[in-house]
C-alpha cells in the first residue's frame, strides 16, 4: 500500500502537550511556594495534564483507525 498525501495535523500534539505541562508545572509550582500549602495542586494539576494526554492519545487512534479502515 502506498500512501500518497501526508498526514501532518497530529504533529502539534506533542509539543503542545509537552509546552502546557511546563507552563502548568510551573504555576502550580509557584502557587505553591507563594501560600506554603496547597500541596494538593501537584497531583490534582498532573491528573487533569494525563486527562488531557489521554484525550488526545483517544483521538488520535480514533484517527489512526479510521485511516486504516479505508485503506489510503
Amino acid at each position: 500500500m502506498k500512501v500518497t498525501k501526508r498526514d501532518s495535523s497530529c504533529g502539534h500534539l506533542i509539543p503542545s502537550t509537552s509546552g502546557a505541562n511546563s507552563i502548568t508545572s510551573s504555576i502550580t509550582g509557584g502557587a505553591i511556594v507563594a501560600t506554603s500549602g496547597l500541596f494538593w495542586l501537584d497531583p490534582g494539576v498532573a491528573l487533569v495534564i494525563s486527562a488531557v494526554i489521554a484525550y488526545q492519545a483517544v483521538h488520535l487512534v480514533g484517527r489512526v483507525l479510521a485511516v486504516l479502515r479505508s485503506g489510503s
